[in-house]
């Protein structure tokens, strides 16, 4: 598709027919927020709609520009859009990269909608657990592996949901005496340490809220592996 966006000669079209345009259900999901941003600036300057037009594709699926498709519909606007042929949804993430850089919930999102399980579960856990994306993705990917780049690229594996839901929770479960359970070394760190042969969770709850102040802190996993050791042999 980048062959014959570069050759076609592009047209800049009008229209105020809302109606035309349809949705792409692997797009991200509308932001409230980002719309009436938008709409504010819109309302200052009307030919921002003109200066950014939306890209569709054949079909007159929004491939990029459904914020702005929002706002003008809201305000009554006319639309300003350009149509190129086998326009893509990865095309959109393309060139959003140079805008709005898409998080890695959108991706997530995405590829959910797109009928991806792995990421659909990714979604379910940092609902349920609410923690941050790099000890999602080692948390859910344990028994594999998963760089920053193959999360983007939908190579996200979890191999054992089961197993990986329950080692969230046992993190989550020192909130209560050690508040800083959801740091990146901490996370890692309990996660090679719960793994091994005989942890046992209970007892370590129960020595982890009698002896918090030794989990200290330290830059890196091993740190907290060592304190978690010293607080278990209590």
């Amino acid at each position: 598709s980048h062959q014959t966006m570069s050759t076609t000669k592009l047209v800049i079209q009008k229209t105020h027919d809302y109606s035309a345009f349809k949705l792409d259900e692997a797009n991200r999901a509308v932001k409230t927020a980002h719309v009436k941003r938008l709409k504010e600036s819109v309302n200052k300057n009307p030919r921002i709609a003109e200066f950014s037009p939306i890209l569709v594709n054949e079909e007159m699926t929004v491939i990029d520009g459904q914020h702005r498709l929002a706002a003008l519909r809201q305000l009554r606007m006319p639309v300003w859009f350009i149509q190129y042929e086998g326009l893509t949804i990865d095309d959109a993430q393309d060139m959003n990269s140079g805008q709005k850089p898409w998080r890695p919930i959108d991706y997530a999102e995405s590829y959910c909608r797109r009928g991806n399980k792995n990421y659909c579960i990714y979604v379910e856990a940092r609902k349920k657990f609410g923690l941050n994306h790099d000890i999602l993705t080692k948390y859910l990917s344990v028994g594999g592996h998963c760089t920053g780049e193959s999360f983007r690229v939908g190579n996200l594996v979890v191999k054992n949901k089961s197993a990986s839901f329950q080692l969230m929770q046992k993190l989550c479960d020192f909130q209560s005496f050690y508040p800083r359970y959801n740091i990146r070394n901490f996370a890692l760190g309990f996660l090679v340490f719960a793994q091994r042969e005989g942890y046992n969770h209970e007892t370590m709850q129960e020595k982890g809220a009698a002896y918090s102040s030794l989990i200290g802190d330290g830059p890196l996993p091993e740190d907290f592996i060592r304190s978690l050791e010293t607080i278990s042999n209590k």
